[in-house]
């Protein structure tokens, strides 16, 4: 869905941005110069402010009109509680009730380089390469009576290569719309870890895997405040 509406907005900028080439070229471009400086945020498809493209913090470094750097922190968290009660009838009623502690957090770093295509209309499509590096990390406990424990903790972490293919419309000296589709190659380490404590006894059991993974990743939806 994120995806059809970036296309129906894209289109719209594209015809927007034609049919007033013809003042803009009158009244100047609202591009910006070298040494330009950018915050940026997501908009989502609802329209209101809030990380751009997943993250918390974005900022851009205009080397020329056509051509920048971004670098992207983004760090993600949850804390939850769950409990759960589970009845079953057999003989006699059984009930069997559990509580749950978990959490869980992400922290990523990109850096890309970004490639206008200059245009005489302020709308620019770009295209950008650059590495990225993520760990996630989630912790997860059970405990059902006095009985029975189990621990679970997940991490994962990975590098590899991030690009975007996209359009910015400078639609004033220093405000922008963004709409990009992003792709990722990412190199994976993972790494589980479960403990179960039931009575007397204590078992672990660790697996480990390694993968290659290619794909899109999102459709993302900004603003671009310069400064």
């Amino acid at each position: 869905m994120r995806l059809i509406l970036s296309i129906v907005i894209i289109c719209c900028m594209v015809t927007v941005s034609s049919g007033t080439e013809s003042d803009q070229e009158n009244k100047g471009n609202n591009k910006p110069d070298a040494g330009a400086k950018a915050f940026l945020f997501e908009t989502g498809t609802d329209l209101q402010i809030g990380s751009y493209k997943g993250i918390l913090l974005a900022g851009r470094y205009h080397f020329s009109t056509t051509r920048a750097l971004e670098l992207r922190v983004r760090f993600d968290g949850e804390i939850g509680d769950s409990e759960f009660k589970d009845e079953e009838f057999r003989d006699s009623l059984e009930v069997r009730e559990s509580i749950g502690d978990d959490y869980s957090y992400l922290i990523g770093l990109s850096c890309v380089y970004l490639m206008y295509n200059d245009q005489s209309s302020n709308l620019m499509p770009f295209w950008g390469i650059g590495p990225t590096f993520e760990y996630r990390y989630d912790h997860l406990e059970d405990k059902e009576g006095v009985d029975y424990i189990r621990n679970t903790e997940s991490s994962d972490m990975g590098v590899g290569l991030t690009t975007d293919i996209g359009f910015e419309w400078f639609i004033l000296p220093k405000i922008s719309l963004t709409a990009v589709y992003r792709m990722k190659l990412l190199y994976s380490w993972d790494k589980d870890t479960r403990e179960y404590w039931r009575d007397d006894r204590h078992d672990i059991l660790t697996t480990e895997r390694k993968s290659l993974d290619f794909g899109h990743e999102r459709t993302e939806m900004g603003i671009a405040l310069y400064f």
